[in-house]
């Protein structure tokens, strides 16, 4: 009966009738126009998959490579976009779903990274393990599907990653990771043996001392996550001294100089659930903290001065949270950087120096 209401509710939709011409018509291919997406590395990108789609025979290398090409000037914080917008380019409507693998099923290589059948983006997988990956934003796909909702496919995202470790130069892996690695604890579907193989990736020293490298020198991006999504690794502690004196973004500064101070590194390891009123079960997700002393020893009040003389009121604020921290330590050093806090033009530093002067020990 619920059919025929919705029958007449126009709401039912028809089941597609395959038949065998269906498998010999040509695929419906929708190539956006450059007001689609406003980005002509997308529209070049949708035009080289389209002409790799299109191959009625063997794929042909000059193809392969124009897409190859296309992918290099896409920049991997676009590769969610890109994955929707060939998906959208490449309409299958004569494949019916089937949960049992086809052997004979086309599948192409790079490209069907990002397919909407798992069987090719899985046999992709497999061919990206056999070789380099070409460019950060195919790495970043590959990394993508760390998360992917098959979990086949997450299996041989796992080997492709290890893989690429061996054989793809240390910047391509740099790029893609330093795009994933602030985000990935966000993921819903990525698991603990994924986890520790992007862990294990970022722990190359080639591609540690990369990321190092743009989190110091980098003005835009979340370039303080990236730093704090490496804080488990003591590779970083010999480097902090330099962050907090010279990075460029002054979170990353803050961040580097408050591990520093409090002479341990932190960083945010996933969530818990907590209850609000277990009678109406009624919770919300925390944020749980994990943290490790340091490797290294630290100046402690030559690091507090320099983060009292910083150029940003975001480490300033760090000096005095730590003299508050710490104001049993009544010496008259600390008293002249507290007085010198209390000159600053911004309250919320120069709360800090008052309260310490009030309330030290």
């Amino acid at each position: 009966m619920w059919q025929e209401v919705l029958k007449k509710l126009g709401l039912l939709r028809r089941p597609a009738q395959h038949n065998e011409s269906d498998k010999t018509r040509p695929r419906t291919l929708h190539v956006p126009s450059p007001t689609d997406e406003g980005d002509g590395a997308y529209l070049a990108l949708s035009r080289a998959a389209v002409a790799l789609e299109n191959e009625t025979g063997p794929i042909s290398s000059v193809r392969l490579s124009a897409f190859v090409d296309a992918c290099e000037k896409c920049v991997p914080k676009d590769a969610q976009s890109a994955e929707h917008t060939l998906r959208k380019a490449l309409v299958h409507t004569y494949e019916p779903w089937d949960p049992k693998f086809d052997p004979t099923l086309k599948t192409i290589p790079w490209l069907d990274l990002m397919s909407w059948n798992g069987f090719r983006r899985e046999a992709a997988l497999r061919y990206a393990a056999r070789h380099p990956i070409p460019n950060p934003f195919l790495m970043t796909v590959v990394l993508r599907r760390l998360n992917d909702w098959v979990p086949e496919v997450r299996r041989a995202a796992v080997v492709a990653a290890k893989h690429a470790a061996i054989s793809t130069p240390a910047s391509t892996m740099a790029e893609a990771a330093s795009y994933v690695l602030p985000s990935f604890r966000d993921w819903g579907r990525i698991g603990e043996n994924e986890i520790a193989t992007l862990r294990a990736l970022r722990a190359v020293p080639e591609v540690l001392i990369v990321i190092l490298d743009q989190v110091e020198n980098q003005h835009a991006g979340p370039m303080a996550r990236l730093l704090g999504s490496m804080a488990d690794l003591p590779a970083i502690d010999h480097q902090l001294p330099n962050l907090s004196r010279s990075a460029a973004q002054p979170a990353v500064r803050a961040t580097a100089t408050q591990w520093l101070l409090r002479g341990r590194a932190e960083w945010a390891d996933g969530f818990e659930k907590a209850w609000v009123d277990r009678r109406f079960n009624e919770a919300k997700r925390r944020s749980v903290t994990e943290h490790r002393p340091l490797t290294i020893a630290v100046d402690w009040l030559y690091t507090l001065n320099q983060a009292a003389s910083d150029p940003s009121p975001r480490v300033r604020r760090i000096a005095g949270n730590a003299l508050i921290e710490d104001r049993a330590k009544d010496r008259p050093e600390l008293q002249q950087i507290a007085r010198q806090l209390t000159d600053d033009l911004y309250p919320s530093v120069a709360e800090r120096g008052f309260y310490y002067l009030k309330h030290r020990m």
